[in-house]
């Protein structure tokens, strides 16, 4: 009897005596034995089999891969047996493979095949080479052989796969072989796939579709199925088929996060960026918690990631966006293109601190494509500053002294440092690469200074410069010449010439030189470029011009575009706060709906007029009171319950909020939670959350309040003298929240004098007039007085009416980051 190895690696080799070599050195030092089958013997792979002591065998092939591979199942000696073709390599080190054939769990394992010079879709089947060797294991079928196997886990190996045309005559043995096994489901998949790769995307469709039928869930093939089945739908743009698929392939197999990253697609072309949304982010947390069942989705998490960035770019959730390609850099650095993302999605949202990250935690890996990368990045959205401040910190790494001066020398022209730019062109060598791109940043200084002399230098030294391109010099002459004549020339320019005229209009801008920036924008806007409207709109938004705006809108033809171009003009404008601008935006585009932006836009100028009002009104400077201690025992409680807010942040009325929501989301307690938050209505009656809560509950339950304070309920706090108070006032502010005003007001003067502070009921009566527009407003407020605590109670109510409208903004864009961003700024805000 002959000795039992660990491992049999089988190599079948086809006139691949070139790779075999290559194949066998990659796998020796883990196999107990190689066995190369030699399928046609005229080349030299004998004498390449035995030089490295493998046992060559010529088998008579006649084109049927199951034979092959069920007689190396009968003569290997190893209790597991890897199947590999000899233009495969395959790399690991052998406490690898150790680990995997020690567990006794598993009878199989899939690879990673890399097929680095083909495009087509294979099969998960095809990846299924490593397992035991057991005497009832058998494959079948002629070609794209199968072996039925349970326990399969996936090996987290690569395995890379040499150019392979594979066999021309499979296509038709396939069909031989579906003629015997007529409505085998395995053979329709492998067929479907085959016209899936040939383009036959309706045959693909009828034949994935019949394997569908008959399947058993249980084979490993069948998430892959679906898989396919959906992408050939989505090809053939039958998208409500495909998502139906989808659907029903994500119930069945909810570790395929493939299906989720396809099903996501599907929702986005069908406009549901919200459904796209939780489909990648459940792909991420499944990918994150992956747990080696097989079949390994062949969708990188970098993928997922981009896709995920786009749909929040392209919904302006731009903080959002820029984790979503951060993180997919981390993982695949060598994807620069990310960084440039991060940088334009930056530039839109005004947090150019996060190149300041960047750029240390590049300088500390020293990371060089990272630095210059993000070097670029801050020019080209001029933060010249920014660029000075690290510029010594990179130098070292810098390979050219003289990219360093060239850099250093625009920076400081472009800061107006006119000593500093002189000094470093007395020093600069004309001859260096670098001298061109100083001496073009030079010219738009001089455009900006109207150093008209100068500017005739400059042009007659860049004409008798070699090395700058014809096309950039024609460039910088018209643009020479549109700026001193000041009339536009009707010109074809091609996006080279585009880009470089956008980015010399951004350079003047940012110089503050707007009249020849206007030359240079109607000059662009002769091109019609529909999708660079937005970018060339926002350097003017920077500079709140809303005439440059207009006169880009008017360009726009579609109805759709001006749309879309208005909602991101008015986003960026709110995002730098120009608030009359923005309204100015929105009555220009007066016959569209701009949705959440309308929410965000009335939220702030209702605050921005409310504090005007304020100040009309109001007397003295008003100074708001120190909140009060926290009770000890509540706190102590509170910790108890090991709830995650911070000590510092907390109040009483704050703590009783926390308590409520652990009692009615983690306990289902609902009685206990409302007293909670009534807890917190008295020692705060402006505690908005407290109060959201409470008509939460009283809109499900119209009694339950009524209950607690009939019974039991203890009057605490120096606010209400009575329950009776209590209850009207929490009545009022419902009735508040419905933006019932008159009765909100109705209901809060039924509340005697001696039942509450005085204060808090007249705010709440002067906050419903004034939010209302009632002209009795001002005679109410110099009726009643207007003391500091007055009018920190009004500002407090209207606050809360601010939010109730923002929440209800919420409720209908609750994907958007600027509508939560302006939610959390007026939670933050205070009269002082």
């Amino acid at each position: 009897m002959y000795e039992k190895y660990r491992l049999t690696v089988c190599i079948i080799s086809k006139n691949s005596q070139n790779n075999l070599s290559n194949c066998i050195e990659n796998i020796i030092d883990i196999a107990d034995e190689i066995l190369v089958i030699d399928l046609e013997n005229d080349d030299n792979t004998n004498e390449i089999a035995l030089k490295y002591n493998a046992k060559y065998i010529n088998v008579d092939y006649k084109g049927d891969n199951s034979k092959v591979k069920n007689y190396c199942l009968d003569i290997a000696r190893g209790r597991w047996i890897l199947f590999l073709d000899a233009s495969e390599i395959v790399t690991m080190q052998k406490d690898t493979i150790d680990c995997l054939l020690d567990n006794p769990n598993v009878e199989g394992y899939l690879v990673y095949i890399d097929y680095i010079e083909q495009n087509r879709i294979n099969s998960p089947i095809q990846s299924m080479r490593l397992i035991r060797n057991r005497a009832d294991y058998r494959f079948k079928y002629r070609v794209f052989e199968y072996i039925e196997i349970s326990n399969i886990k996936d090996a987290n190996i690569r395995v890379i796969k040499k150019n392979d045309e594979g066999d021309k005559n499979n296509f038709k043995i396939l069909l031989e072989e579906l003629k015997i096994y007529q409505n085998n489901s395995y053979l329709m998949y492998i067929y479907g796939i085959e016209l899936l790769n040939q383009q036959r995307v309706e045959e693909s469709i009828e034949y994935l579709k019949k394997s569908l039928e008959s399947i058993n869930l249980e084979y490993i093939y069948a998430p892959h199925l679906y898989k396919c089945l959906a992408w050939a739908l989505i090809s053939s743009k039958r998208f409500d088929e495909a998502l139906n698929i989808l659907e029903e392939g994500v119930n069945e197999f909810s570790f395929y996060t493939d299906l989720l990253v396809l099903k996501a697609e599907v929702e986005r072309i069908n406009n549901n960026n919200i459904g796209a949304i939780k489909d990648l982010e459940d792909a991420l947390r499944m990918n994150a918690s992956f747990n080696i069942v097989i079949p390994k989705p062949e969708i990188h998490t970098t993928v997922i990631l981009d896709t995920l960035g786009e749909i929040h770019e392209s919904l302006l959730n731009y903080k959002q966006a820029i984790t979503c390609y951060r993180n997919s850099y981390e993982l695949n650095k060598s994807n620069i293109e990310n960084l440039y993302n991060i940088g334009r999605v930056i530039q839109k949202n005004n947090s150019v601190y996060i190149l300041d990250e960047m750029l240390e935690e590049s300088i500390e890996q020293n990371d060089m494509n990272q630095m210059m990368a993000i070097m670029d990045i801050c020019c080209q959205q001029r933060e010249y500053s920014r660029i000075l401040k690290h510029i010594k910190q990179l130098q070292p790494s810098l390979l050219q002294e003289e990219q360093v001066s060239s850099v250093k020398t625009v920076c400081h022209m472009m800061l107006g440092e006119k000593e500093e730019v002189k000094r470093y062109f007395e020093q600069a060598n004309n001859k260096s690469p670098f001298y061109n791109y100083m001496l073009l940043q030079r010219m738009e200084y001089c455009w900006a200074n109207d150093d008209w002399k100068k500017v005739d230098e400059i042009m007659d030294e860049i004409n008798n410069i070699e090395d700058i391109e014809k096309e950039l010099k024609e460039i910088y002459m018209l643009v020479n010449s549109v700026i001193l004549e000041n009339k536009i020339q009707n010109i074809e320019l091609n996006e080279f010439k585009y880009d470089v005229i956008n980015s010399v209009m951004e350079n003047l801008l940012f110089l503050n030189q707007t009249d020849k920036a206007s030359i240079l924008l109607t000059l662009l806007l002769q091109v019609k470029r529909k999708h660079k409207y937005i970018d060339l709109a926002l350097p003017w938004i920077k500079q709140c011009n809303t005439q440059a705006i207009k006169q880009i809108y008017t360009c726009i033809q579609s109805k759709s575009d001006q749309k879309e171009f208005l909602v991101q003009i008015v986003e960026q404008l709110l995002r730098y706060d120009y608030i009359k601008e923005s309204r100015e935006m929105v009555q220009l585009g007066k016959d569209y709906d701009l949705g959440l932006y309308e929410y965000v836009l009335n939220t702030k100028e209702f605050m921005q007029k409310l504090d005007n009002w304020i100040n009309d009104v109001s007397t003295n400077k008003i100074i708001e009171n120190n909140k009060a201690n926290i009770n000890k025992e509540l706190l102590l409680f509170y910790r108890s319950l090991e709830m995650s807010a911070k000590d510092d942040d907390l109040t009483n009325d704050k703590i009783h909020v926390e308590i409520g929501n652990y009692y009615y989301e983690e306990l289902n307690k609902t009685t206990e939670s409302l007293i909670a938050y009534l807890r917190a209505f008295q020692l705060n009656p402006l505690n908005y959350e407290a109060l959201k809560k409470i008509k939460k509950i009283n809109d499900n339950n119209l009694t339950l309040t009524v209950n607690i304070l009939k019974n039991d309920f203890i009057i605490e706090g120096d606010y209400f003298y009575s329950k009776q108070s209590l209850e009207s006032y929490l009545n009022g502010f419902i009735y508040f929240l419905d933006y019932k005003f008159n009765e909100a007001i109705t209901t809060m003067l039924s509340v005697n004098e001696d039942d509450m502070r005085d204060n808090l009921k007249i705010a709440f009566i002067t906050s419903c007039l004034w939010i209302d527009n009632n002209i009795e407003v001002n005679d109410w407020i110099c009726k009643h007085g207007k003391t500091d605590e007055f009018f920190i109670y009004i500002f407090e109510i209207c606050k809360i009416y601010a939010l109730n409208r923002i929440d209800n903004g919420l409720k209908e864009y609750s994907f958007s980051e600027i509508i939560r961003d302006e939610r959390i700024r007026i939670e933050k805000l205070k009269l002082i």
